[in-house]
């Protein structure tokens, strides 16, 4: 899985349309474990969205043999009032979705360097392998990428650039988590 998100809700009245977030996990791992694109996602893109024959299906249920999660960042979702919604034309605006990185002006995590849409947010690491655990009956998962990212910054000299002590508490912080997940 190359890259995820993880909505926390924006308001408590927003929690049960949270479960639309497994269009956007869910897309890559319930064609390997159940041998089909999960039903929300069924519902939401319909005719565009390729179907697979019963043989398909069949090739690709349980193929897979762990779970590789990549991520960097998590966002707040909050429903896209009707009148406001466009045309689905993509996953991105298929789920009447608005995503922020802040709620009531405050950031979800620390801001890092270099990349706009990358904050520090190590519950939301935790919370995607909790999910999957759940969802999938605790498949083996590696994380295969996290972290936070740095800018580059012309003339900054070596010493400070391997001065980062950002990045070992980022690090800390989310195997912290993740011990404590495990348990």
């Amino acid at each position: 899985m190359n890259f995820v998100l993880v909505h926390s809700p924006f308001n408590s009245s927003f929690s049960e349309k949270l479960d639309k977030k497994s269009f956007f996990l869910n897309r890559f791992i319930d064609p390997v474990v159940n041998g089909d694109y999960p039903s929300i996602m069924r519902s939401l893109v319909k005719d565009r969205l390729p179907t697979f024959t019963a043989e398909e299906k069949k090739l690709m249920k349980g193929s897979f043999d762990f779970i590789g999660i990549n991520y960097y960042s998590s966002t707040y979702a909050q429903n896209v009032p009707e009148d406001e919604r466009k045309v689905p034309t993509s996953y991105s605006t298929e789920l009447s979705v608005k995503e922020s990185t802040t709620k009531n002006s405050i950031p979800i995590g620390a801001k890092s360097e270099g990349i706009e849409w990358i904050y520090r947010y190590p519950d939301g690491l935790v919370q995607i392998l909790d999910y999957i655990k759940r969802k999938y009956q605790n498949p083996k998962i590696y994380i295969t990428e996290y972290g936070v990212t740095e800018a580059k910054v012309e003339g900054r000299p070596l010493a400070n650039a391997l001065n980062d002590p950002h990045r070992i508490d980022c690090l800390k912080q989310h195997l912290a988590l993740l011990l404590i997940a495990m348990k």
